[in-house]
């Protein structure tokens, strides 16, 4: 089990425990990885994030060694599946070792307008 730094830890307040275990799609057995960055990735270039500073250096220095989930599945509910970021699959798929050992599962891409349909149905319940 991994701590993980909450991309939107000024807003909640709290980190979240997310169990790599949860990765794994039901159906398949295989990492969820988000198939496209979303449009406020923490890795896209200018911030769209619009984390404070040093806050992405912060949450790549924690999760070197893990991963970062992709902050719409950040769900405290858990009704949505969490999924890695893409752009950090990306940049650290070779480095991390839950990303490595996930990985030999194979890895199941969701597609990012799915995701967010789904969400947004969630939202309006």
């Amino acid at each position: 089990m991994a701590t993980l730094p909450d991309v939107n830890e000024d807003h909640f307040g709290e980190d979240r425990v997310i169990h790599a275990i949860e990765l794994l799609d039901r159906d398949s057995a295989r990492m969820r990885v988000v198939g496209d960055k979303c449009g406020t990735c923490i890795l896209r270039p200018g911030n769209p994030a619009m984390l404070r500073a040093g806050r992405l250096s912060e949450l790549l220095e924690q999760a070197a060694e893990t991963f970062v989930p992709c902050h719409k599945t950040l769900d405290p509910r858990r009704r949505v599946q969490p999924a890695v970021c893409r752009g950090f699959f990306d940049a650290h798929q070779d480095r991390s070792p839950v990303l490595k050992a996930l990985s030999s599962f194979g890895v199941l891409f969701v597609d990012a307008h799915e995701l967010e349909k789904e969400i947004t149905a969630l939202a309006l319940r």
